[in-house]
């Protein structure tokens, strides 16, 4: 990158970070949820830029790329959440979680694959593909409104801790499903290297992430009450154990950010002076914040093709579109609705209400995730585009 499209880049992100900013501020007074805003608002903005070629050229340089989510973003928002997450409380709620991030979205992602390709003219192994990485909830906006109106630390346990957990699974599904698609064979054989290699890159991940988290737990009385050399190395924690684990070890990167979060966030109160507990949860806060308004604004702009793409072809994309939107809807209130009754059965177990449900079948939105996954299939996969289309219709 030269130096003039680097500075390019840089005036791009601290304009973005800006209108994140006005932009939160307006929806608070509006009272309307600030993700869902952002979204607007980069639709808005990429529509503009059509009229002016110098912003145009600006945001080129801030495609919402697959690299920049899982490599940039993912680490950060998935440590935040495990660093302020109630261990116990997830603990006690262990089973739904697993439940629903396991073999729910393994259900969720058969159906949905199936269905869309009974009513739209995608082929079955494409469809699995999309049902694979659509089927993994990533309920940032939900979060959010949770902490504005103090919602039950149960409920926020439920959602979250689902969320966090599925993306795992969704990303090794879909793995298995491309191998498949690619070398044509599906057996015994296949689905046992399958669920064997599943296993291995979410325990070898979770493994990979308990150890950073119990290195950065130890030495925390060697560094005392320096809050900033805490956060750096909170910083590094995270995005050392994600690295690691996704791109040398070939494992969960997500489960590596989730392992040394809890980890951390578990043994760490105890240990951190109050002084070093306020910055690290302010630190972590604002850079969630910071992760999260530009994931939305850009997916806003990146959603101004699609928008493109249903003008142009209503009959052709946004009829199918709703279909498929409609078939996401209905099978997440199927798992959501259809398996609570079992784990409430469960003996000993906290049975999950009636109005818990509805919100987790509600909260189950789609995000940066789904997102990512679509736009890292190979450009000769088939019916690459249309499946990223219905990811950013869903989404």
């Amino acid at each position: 990158m030269d130096h003039e499209a680097f500075v390019t880049t840089v005036m791009a992100v601290v304009a973005l970070l800006f209108v994140a900013a006005l932009s939160a501020l307006l929806m608070k007074r509006i009272r309307f949820p600030y993700t869902v805003g952002l979204v607007i608002v980069g639709v808005g903005i990429a529509f503009l830029a059509d009229d002016h070629p110098e912003l145009g050229e600006a945001l080129e340089t801030l495609k919402l790329e697959t690299a920049i989510i899982m490599f940039l973003f993912v680490p950060i928002l998935i440590f935040e959440s495990a660093f302020k997450m109630d261990v116990r409380l997830l603990v006690r709620n262990l089973l739904p979680a697993f439940v629903l991030a396991g073999p729910g979205l393994l259900i969720s992602s058969a159906l949905i694959g199936w269905l869309v390709h009974v009513f739209t003219q995608l082929p079955l192994g494409s469809a699995l593909v999309f049902g694979c990485l659509i089927s993994a909830t990533d309920p940032v906006a939900v979060i959010a409104l949770f902490k504005d109106v103090g919602a039950p630390g149960r409920l926020n346990i439920l959602v979250e801790g689902e969320s966090v957990l599925n993306d795992a699974t969704a990303i090794v599904a879909f793995q298995i499903i491309l191998a498949v698609m690619a070398t044509g064979i599906l057996d015994t054989r296949t689905v046992l290297e399958g669920v064997g290699g599943f296993f291995a890159v979410f325990l070898g991940g979770l493994t990979v992430g308990l150890a950073f988290g119990y290195a950065m737990v130890r030495a925390i009385p060697f560094i005392g009450d320096e809050p900033l050399i805490h956060i750096t190395l909170t910083l590094t924690t995270a995005y050392g154990a994600f690295i690691l684990a996704d791109h040398f070890l070939h494992t969960s990167g997500i489960m590596a950010v989730l392992g040394a979060g809890l980890t951390i966030g578990y043994y760490g109160p105890g240990r951190f002076r109050q002084r070093v507990k306020e910055y690290l949860e302010i630190f972590w806060e604002d850079a969630a914040f910071v992760a999260n308004s530009l994931i939305f604004l850009m997916l806003g702009l990146s959603e101004k093709v699609f928008l493109a793409h249903t003008h142009a072809n209503v009959s052709g994309l946004l009829i199918p579109v709703l279909i498929v939107i409609l078939i996401v809807v209905v099978v997440r209130s199927a798992i959501v609705y259809g398996l609570t009754p079992f784990l409430n059965a469960v003996p000993g177990a906290n049975p999950i209400p009636g109005a818990c449900q509805t919100v987790m079948f509600w909260g189950g939105l789609r995000g940066a995730v789904a997102i990512a996954l679509a736009m890292s299939l190979p450009a000769h996969f088939p019916f690459r585009w249309q499946i990223i289309d219905f990811t950013f219709g869903v989404t």
